[in-house]
């Protein structure tokens, strides 16, 4: 259960303290300015932040009875005023997507503005869903994009000429 919640920041912090990566995590504030997050929240439900022992940006929602973890603030960046946040997802240690969410305000919820990304093989590849047939003469030790089962021909084009790669 404790992959599908908010402890993990906990868990996280405490294998790695060193990580650039990570915000110092617990389950009590560790100085004035902090981040609480119910545990089994969603989308930026109950989050309260504190900066310099005051509160500065609060939502409501249906977890404030949950237990709380406290990540140590870190102010999003503002771009005219949006502050965005990267999700990311890696599959059996390949990075295969990322979500781009962003918000006027410090905290993003489900209401946020939000943009997905799909990593793929190639830079000419459909999703699988899309051209998912093998071509007849695929040869297996090929490493011509043409040849991936995902390269898309129409994709593979100098932008403005209409000519195909290798053309």
């Amino acid at each position: 259960m404790i992959l599908s919640n908010k402890a993990i920041l906990s868990v996280l912090y405490e294998l790695f303290p060193e990580s650039p990566y990570l915000l110092r995590a617990g389950f009590e504030p560790t100085g004035d300015s902090y981040v609480v997050k119910p545990i089994y929240s969603r989308e930026g439900a109950n989050v309260t932040i504190v900066r310099d022992g005051r509160t500065i940006a609060e939502t409501g929602g249906e977890y404030s009875d949950a237990p709380h973890v406290y990540q140590d603030f870190h102010a999003l960046p503002s771009f005219d005023g949006r502050h965005p946040v990267i999700g990311s997802w890696i599959v059996n240690g390949y990075a295969c997507g990322m979500g781009l969410r962003e918000d006027d305000g410090l905290i993003t919820r489900n209401t946020s503005r939000f943009v997905p990304h799909v990593f793929r093989k190639s830079a000419f590849a459909k999703p699988l869903e899309m051209n998912s047939k093998l071509r007849p003469d695929r040869r297996e030790d090929s490493t011509a994009p043409e040849d991936d089962p995902l390269w898309d021909g129409w994709l593979d084009r100098f932008p403005g000429t209409g000519r195909r790669h290798g053309e």
